[in-house]
């Protein structure tokens, strides 16, 4: 018996809405590429490829986030033999932004700064 996916973005809707879904949603927030990379057998290098790997994987949804610059302040950077880039962990203490003259330093960006290019992509 060959697995195919079936997303379906409604069912993900029902849930958040407290209703009933067929069944429980297929959801993640992040994946790394790694694990993309291992899934369809080649690195995810475009907009296709990763809603190709959300798709194939039968999630439900895709986390497809918007592109723009914004610093989030340094988190602790770890290197753990897995991810190929390292992988950073936010400071638990405290954020980058706790004071005006914080927010001033790192201005939140504008609509016009933000790339929604992938959203076009995707289609």
């Amino acid at each position: 018996m060959t697995w195919q996916p079936e997303p379906d973005f409604s069912r993900l809707l029902k849930a958040l809405h407290r209703e009933q879904p067929d069944r429980v949603p297929l959801a993640e927030l992040l994946m790394d590429s790694e694990a993309k990379q291992a899934f369809l057998g080649r690195p995810v290098m475009t907009t296709a490829d990763d809603v190709e790997f959300w798709y194939k994987a039968g999630y439900d949804y895709i986390g497809l986030p918007p592109r723009f610059q914004f610093s989030y302040g340094q988190g602790e950077q770890v290197r753990d033999g897995y991810a190929s880039e390292g992988r950073s962990w936010a400071v638990e203490h405290g954020g980058p932004v706790q004071t005006w003259r914080d927010l001033e330093a790192n201005p939140i960006p504008t609509l016009d700064q933000v790339d929604f290019s992938p959203f076009d992509e995707a289609g």
